[in-house]
């Protein structure tokens, strides 16, 4: 009866310490306001210099003491009601003092999509789940509990003539929202239970089929 009753005991700890780590999980939600550039080309007589970004805005937040972040997702919005309904072609980051451009999250790269050409904007980004290694890409902004959110022009964007002379062009952003989940981080002693709980199973398993 023990040896029936033992693989039982060790699973339902293995479940009940899962479920107690995740009641504890917590959401960190901000949004950043419209954003329009203040700086805007022509591409025919003026240009953006390549590479250099510039910041929509910074979310700043606090990872509770004793978590750790287990996910990170971020929306938005091509075109800002407030100042454009598209967008000059443009690139979207996540990112810190150091690597403004750290992990790509979105972008307008083409002159032929409704986020660049379209009228009835503003359109729609996301949501944009980050992977393992792009959170780890992120880490040093984490630890900080700040993360900026950034964009890069894109230096192809073609000119656009009406009659004589060019459009100036401009980025305009809508409403970015990131959500980042956390979670406490194990106890070493309750990692040690977890594999001691497993292996003491994995021996159950080997000592039936002796």
């Amino acid at each position: 009866m023990l040896k029936r009753a033992l693989p039982t005991i060790l699973f339902a700890s293995v479940l009940t310490l899962g479920a107690s780590s995740s009641a504890k999980a917590g959401d960190i939600i901000q949004t950043l306001p419209d954003f329009g550039s203040t700086d805007s080309y022509d591409f025919d007589t003026t240009f953006p210099t390549p590479g250099v970004s510039t910041t929509v805005g910074t979310y700043t937040f606090t990872i509770p003491t004793g978590n750790f972040v287990t996910g990170i997702t971020i929306s938005g919005f091509f075109g800002s009601e407030l100042y454009g309904v598209n967008t000059a072609l443009s690139d979207y980051y996540l990112g810190y003092a150091g690597d403004e451009t750290a992990v790509e999250v979105a972008n307008c790269d083409s002159a032929s999509l409704n986020c660049y050409s379209g009228q009835e904007g503003p359109y729609a980004w996301g949501p944009v789940t980050l992977t393992q290694a792009q959170i780890a890409d992120l880490a040093p902004a984490l630890a900080n509990g700040s993360l900026d959110f950034t964009y890069t022009w894109d230096s192809t964007t073609p000119p656009i003539s009406f009659g004589s002379g060019y459009l100036d062009q401009y980025v305009n952003v809508g409403p970015a929202t990131i959500d980042i989940s956390t979670a406490p981080t194990p106890e070493p002693a309750t990692v040690l239970f977890c594999f001691s709980g497993l292996a003491a199973l994995a021996a159950v398993r080997r000592f039936r089929k002796i």
